[in-house]
């Protein structure tokens, strides 16, 4: 029996291909001649239905490959990879009002107001002045930062814009 999409051999109790994964509700009884062997884009007849190799099979690995692509690059940037840890944000921040509020470690790692964060699997990154936190390769942005001096940087929540303060690195 063959496959009545793409004219795969099969056994002659099969209900799928192999293949193309195209069910198989007609059973084939003929056997294809030397001069009928497979070949694409050839019909294939069994009674009233006519077959015609797709090339939708194809065109749609295709996208779906495309797709993987995208996904594994924007998982890589979102997750840090496209990001970066500059040592000029590694240390102990002092908060205006909080010694030692913000802990940024070179390994990704971080604690924020007395929580280690960094032990809960959550990462720092920061890319054009924003800086963001990540887990399970969803990465979110947290704060925006501008160096007020090298010991001084100004921050204001991404997601309260306007209520900004000042961190000063602990010496």
């Amino acid at each position: 029996m063959f496959c009545q999409k793409c004219g795969q051999s099969l056994p002659a109790d099969a209900q799928f291909c192999v293949n193309c994964g195209q069910t198989q509700a007609t059973q084939w009884t003929a056997q294809p001649t030397a001069a009928q062997q497979y070949s694409p884009g050839a019909q294939y007849t069994s009674g009233a239905q006519t077959l015609t190799k797709s090339k939708k099979p194809y065109i749609l690995i295709g996208a779906a490959a495309v797709v993987v692509v995208i996904v594994i690059i924007v998982v890589a940037l979102s997750s840090g990879g496209g990001g970066s840890r500059p040592s000029s944000l590694v240390g102990t921040w002092d908060w205006e009002f909080m010694p030692g509020a913000v802990v940024l470690r070179a390994d990704g790692g971080y604690s924020w107001l007395g929580v280690n964060y960094g032990a809960m699997g959550f990462r720092w990154s920061a890319r054009n002045g924003v800086v963001s936190y990540s887990r399970g390769g969803i990465s979110t942005p947290w704060f925006n930062y501008q160096f007020i001096d090298d010991d001084t940087i100004r921050i204001e929540y991404v997601t309260a814009p306007g209520v900004s303060y000042t961190l000063r690195r602990r010496a």
